[in-house]
């Protein structure tokens, strides 16, 4: 048993906040620093307790996302599908390995439980800017399921600053007596624009 300064963020505080993306609700999070370059979807690093953002270890469900080397862009994951977010601060590497100096990030999927559930979300805003998302939940004689899909679409505010997110989750299990399997998958596919150094050029000069 270790001691450990923990914070758990419910699905119910992410649906508070709106938060369209992990990010915005672990930002609110004491002893964590959030440093994103630039615009939407510019890389994003997350420093605890003063630590390189490279030394925390990052999970989906468990799974390791690191790069090799330890870092991890934390702007392409989204708050769609989250049922929570667990956020360790302190060193952690001998329950999560060698990535987890400072601190590990583990974030939660659905779970497929109770009856049979389904949600949609349409968003608009300016720049161009769209949202949506559908997922559903559900339970059967043993049988579980889950899943999450969700776009976000920006023009941006200059040129070439456009912005898309897409990403799914999915789970399915299966338990019986003593014995549970479970299938998880995360997918995510992201697009951004490069504004360049001058930004809008309304004049038509370059």
């Amino acid at each position: 048993q270790i001691g450990s300064s923990v914070s758990l963020i419910s699905k119910q505080d992410i649906a508070d906040r709106s938060a369209q993306n992990a990010l915005e609700v672990i930002r609110g999070v004491a002893g964590i620093e959030v440093n994103q370059s630039g615009r939407r979807g510019g890389v994003t690093g997350i420093y605890i307790r003063g630590g390189e953002s490279k030394y925390n270890a990052v999970m989906v469900d468990g799974i390791p996302l690191n790069e090799f080397g330890g870092s991890f862009d934390m702007a392409s994951l989204p708050a769609d599908g989250i049922e929570r977010l667990e956020i360790t601060r302190g060193p952690q590497s001998a329950l999560y390995g060698s990535n987890a100096v400072t601190g590990v990030i583990n974030i939660v999927s659905r779970p497929g439980e109770g009856r049979p559930t389904f949600t949609a979300l349409a968003e608009g805003g300016s720049n161009y800017t769209r949202r949506f998302a559908t997922g559903g939940s559900g339970a059967f004689h043993g049988f579980s399921w889950s899943y999450n899909l969700s776009r976000l679409d920006s023009e941006g505010v200059v040129q070439n600053d456009q912005y898309r997110n897409q990403s799914a989750f999915l789970t399915l299990g299966y338990a019986a007596a003593k014995r549970q399997f479970n299938f998880r998958f995360f997918g995510n596919a992201n697009d951004s624009g490069a504004p360049g150094p001058y930004g809008s050029d309304p004049a038509g000069t370059f």
